[in-house]
């Protein structure tokens, strides 16, 4: 059977073009949007240059090795706008962009029927710097298309990339709808050839921020052996009869999706070959954009939405009793009430009324509520994500003037416990004494020895850490000391606590205890884990403070929650680090990495990434010894301010010999909001808030609690203490 290869047409002519001809100057689209904060995941380290040039056939533009993917909009007027918006995925076999034909001459024919059109630039593979490299590159290409069994390795390499940056541009496009007049439920996505398998990527793998609303391949695209997932969008298909590359797997895509019971429409010519785009041949295909319009107007697209940024498919009004309300108490109050750590509070409608706008602009750039897990990464408890609809329901509510509405709608507030997160605690410790901290000079580790005394028969199911001033706490770090060596330093300080350093003595409490840094909720341990106190061990609370510019001080305290059930799962923290860091002044994407392999069958029940200022982009990969790699988390906007440990609702399982790898981008430019040196500084490893830090902390339990002796052989450099269920029957 052969390998199916999805370039665009005329690969042939390509071999006599002349690739590095300058475009001949063209009017500037009104807005080109970057795809990616920065550079895209995955290609940090690309440095080749984009190509622009003209084929020689048609004199028509195009684009190749591109490592910036943005999306360059064709916005309608606002009179004409149907609220509908499309994103357009040029081919080119990964190898090269055909811009005008199958991109900017499709997004005019939409602008000019009231539709928004995007033209997406993706990543594409590396075809050289030279127009002689160019010619090889086409020349491999050639041979592959010739003797199509042979892999196309240069595809495989790039082809997730370029459908991440489709699937990134549907959440850009849509979480500025609002701005651009479109309707967040009407954003399609259309590709041609190699962009039909760009759009095809998008359409099968998605989550809800990135679901396209309808697709369109034409002459390309494919399911292979992949389930056809339940929220699959409708499709328009369309190709030509005696196009020997798209013709079967397009009837093939249209039996799959109605077998699957979802709606498509197929558009079959007799004749018009591969890669026709909006080229004119003299044959019926030529009027194939008609018939795409015909369909967009079957589904009720090119008629003006009644949902756009000011008028909604619900054109009652919003208010806050019935509908902002039940939203802010359910994910904002938690932190924005009197007393915590928000700077204001959303408890009432005056204090929401006044901060609409800002309300708008914040949920709809996904600043707040803060969750900078990317979706579809790992399934955490506590998540915090609004959805699309939510989004947009705030929006309208802002756009409309933010009504109060009917008093009788307005459901209770939520009731908490004063102060804690958690509620009363069993257990509180305060430090006796404030500790002074300076208002200028290097940062400062400190470890407070407390006596804790759990009762009998208790063990500590969860751990509250409440700084008395955020401003200068940089994280703090609670371990258990047994030598009675801390108290002992403590002691001899005349000053509250004694001085730290980065390594904490003692062991440090499991999972989500051990630490909390800005943005941490408190996370009770996960069902079967608990900790045990042993009598007369004395707890060492280290915090690292960073001065504020004043004289400040800090007196903190911890809430310890008990349970009467002993652990019935072993567990440790297993270490992820790099310590060898140095970034120059001006690098955009420092890459750091490390990785371990497990050496049992285990059970990953949490994880908390670490970096400090300067850190970009975060991600967490299993490596199974057999099957495909895949994600255990990823943060690609990383938020010192946000930081979490991240529970699972269900542990995720990993087999004997999986490979865990994280792996991080730090960003020390001048473009960096978030660096603190303007202009950069060379930044190193180090404990400073000012320098950096690459670390993952995994909590894992064994899937067989006699293993875990063999675990703690293995991997003990790596391990941050641990909770043994049974001793007797692990260490001997």
């Amino acid at each position: 059977m052969r390998r199916m290869l999805w370039p665009i047409g005329c690969v042939f002519l390509l071999l006599a073009a002349s690739p590095l001809r300058a475009a001949e100057d063209k009017p500037t689209p009104p807005l080109v949007v970057p795809v990616w904060p920065g550079d895209a995941p995955g290609s940090e380290s690309w440095t080749r240059k984009e190509v622009e040039y003209r084929n020689d056939w048609d004199h028509k533009t195009m684009v190749r090795n591109v490592v910036r993917p943005t999306l360059t909009a064709f916005l309608p007027d606002r009179s004409k706008a149907t609220g509908t918006a499309v994103i357009i995925c040029p081919g080119g076999a990964f190898r090269f962009l055909s811009w005008e034909s199958e991109g900017t001459e499709v997004a005019e024919w939409l602008r000019a029927r009231g539709v928004a059109a995007f033209v997406l630039k993706y990543r594409l593979t590396d075809t050289g710097a030279t127009a002689e490299e160019f010619r090889e590159a086409m020349k491999e290409l050639a041979s592959l298309m010739a003797n199509r069994d042979r892999p196309d390795e240069a595809r495989k390499a790039v082809e997730e990339l370029a459908s991440a940056d489709g699937r990134q541009a549907v959440k850009v496009v849509r979480r500025n709808a609002a701005e651009w007049g479109i309707a967040p439920d009407r954003i399609g996505v259309m590709g041609f050839s190699a962009g039909g398998m760009v759009t095809m990527g998008v359409v099968m793998n998605h989550d809800a921020d990135s679901r396209p609303n309808f697709g369109a391949p034409i002459y390309g695209g494919r399911t292979g052996d992949a389930k056809i997932p339940a929220d699959a969008p409708p499709l328009f298909i369309l190709c030509a009869s005696d196009d020997d590359l798209a013709a079967k797997s397009s009837v093939d895509l249209y039996s799959a999706w109605k077998n699957a019971g979802r709606p498509a429409e197929l558009h079959l010519y007799s004749k018009g070959g591969h890669g026709f785009g909006m080229n004119k041949r003299g044959l019926p295909v030529d009027s194939w954009i008609e018939r795409f319009g015909d369909w967009l107007g079957s589904q009720g697209l090119l008629k003006p939405a009644e949902a756009t940024a000011k008028k909604t498919a619900d054109s009652s009004p919003v208010t806050f009793n019935k509908q902002i309300a039940p939203l802010l108490f359910k994910h904002c109050v938690e932190c924005h009430r009197p007393g915590e750590v928000a700077p204001f509070s959303l408890l009432t409608y005056a204090d929401a009324k006044k901060r609409a706008k800002l309300l708008q602009t914040v949920v709809s750039e996904r600043e707040m509520p803060p969750w900078k897990i990317v979706e579809g990464h790992g399934a955490f408890v506590g998540e915090r994500r609004l959805t699309v609809e939510e989004i947009d329901r705030i929006g309208r509510w802002a756009e409309q003037g933010a009504p109060e509405g009917d008093p009788g709608d307005l459901p209770a507030a939520p009731k908490f416990a004063e102060g804690w997160r958690l509620g009363k605690p069993d257990i509180v410790i305060t430090m006796p004494r404030p500790f002074e901290v300076p208002a200028d000079g290097p940062d400062v580790y400190r470890n407070f020895v407390f006596k804790l005394d759990v009762p009998a028969g208790k063990y500590i199911k969860a751990a509250e850490y409440r700084p008395a001033n955020r401003r200068v706490v940089h994280h703090g770090l609670m371990a258990v000391d047994t030598t009675g060596r801390a108290r002992k330093e403590d002691d001899a300080d005349p000053a509250p606590g004694y001085k730290g350093s980065g390594n904490i003595p003692g062991e440090l409490f499991p999972g989500g205890m051990a630490t909390w840094t800005p943005g941490r909720d408190p996370i009770p341990l996960a069902d079967g884990m608990s900790m045990p106190w042993k009598p007369n061990a004395d707890l060492v609370l280290q915090l690292h403070l960073h001065p504020s510019g004043k004289p400040e001080v800090e007196q903190s305290s911890v809430g310890f929650y008990l349970t009467d059930q002993p652990p019935q799962r072993s567990s440790t923290d297993l270490l992820l680090i790099n310590q060898e860091i140095d970034i120059a002044p001006g690098d955009k994407s420092y890459r750091t990495r490390d990785e371990l392999t497990l050496p049992i069958d285990m059970e990953v029940v949490g994880v908390f990434p670490h970096m400090h200022l300067i850190g970009r982009d975060i991600k967490v990969t299993a490596h199974p010894p057999q099957g495909k790699p895949f994600s255990l988390l990823w943060i690609d906007d990383w938020n010192f301010d946000w930081q979490n440990f991240y529970q699972y609702v269900a542990p995720v399982k990993l087999a004997a010999g999986t490979r865990v790898v994280v792996e991080a981008v730090h960003d020390n430019s001048a473009d960096n909001p978030r660096n603190p040196s303007q202009p950069p500084k060379r930044v190193t490893w180090g404990e400073e808030t000012t320098n950096e830090m690459t670390i993952v902390f995994l909590q894992v339990a064994p899937a067989r609690e006699p293993e875990f002796r063999k675990l703690a052989e293995a991997l003990r450099s790596r391990m941050l203490g641990a909770i043994v269920a049974k001793p007797s029957d692990i260490i001997k």
